[in-house]
């Protein structure tokens, strides 16, 4: 539905800013990324931080991890000029929302952690650069330990759910699927 002449109108005397991209916010949020990447190294932001300043938590300001989840997906959408490609890439944004390379480095984390602590009881909330130490500015470990978890026992659930007379056995899908994942990362 298109807005009559009229409606435009009562919309701008309310001062309501009609356009759907503002440069000048685009340009300031890029600012505070550049400001987190300068004192954390990377721009694996926390999807819930706010800022004001780009490196430190404020609730009442900008959040910035919400922000480069929405350039993820406009890059995903082919919505995002070659410019801002660039700029982020600058600052060694990975645009992709899902980086094959990140389940190695994940896998390898996991590894240190149990070389460590001698389990994969990994708290949810542990985040880490090495694998064994808590670091606020790390890979929350946790998180992912828990959503390969939740895939592998999506997983069996399917399996479970199959006619198994009509089906390969249990252990022929397993071999398959694990090929296909190992076909997938060397793949990527």
């Amino acid at each position: 539905a298109k807005l009559s002449p009229e409606r435009i109108n009562l919309l701008k005397k309310l001062g309501m800013r009609l356009e759907t991209v503002n440069y000048n916010d685009w340009n300031e949020n890029y600012a505070l990324v550049q400001n987190y990447y300068e004192h954390n190294g990377n721009l694996e932001i926390p999807v819930k931080f706010k800022t004001l300043n780009g490196y430190e938590y404020d609730e009442n300001g900008i959040n910035l991890g919400m922000w480069i989840q929405n350039q993820r997906q406009s890059y995903k959408k082919a919505n995002l000029s070659p410019e801002r490609i660039n700029l982020l890439k600058k600052l060694g944004m990975r645009l992709e929302t899902v980086n094959y390379n990140d389940w190695n480095e994940n896998y390898a984390l996991v590894q240190n952690y149990y070389e460590h602590h001698g389990n994969l009881e990994i708290p949810v909330k542990f985040k880490t650069l090495n694998g064994y130490e808590y670091d606020e500015n790390g890979i929350n470990l946790g998180i992912w330990i828990q959503n390969q978890k939740q895939i592998l026992n999506s997983f069996k659930l399917y399996l479970n759910s199959l006619d198994q007379n009509a089906l390969p056995s249990k252990a022929e899908i397993n071999q398959d699927f694990l090929d296909v994942l190992n076909y997938t990362h060397k793949k990527k």
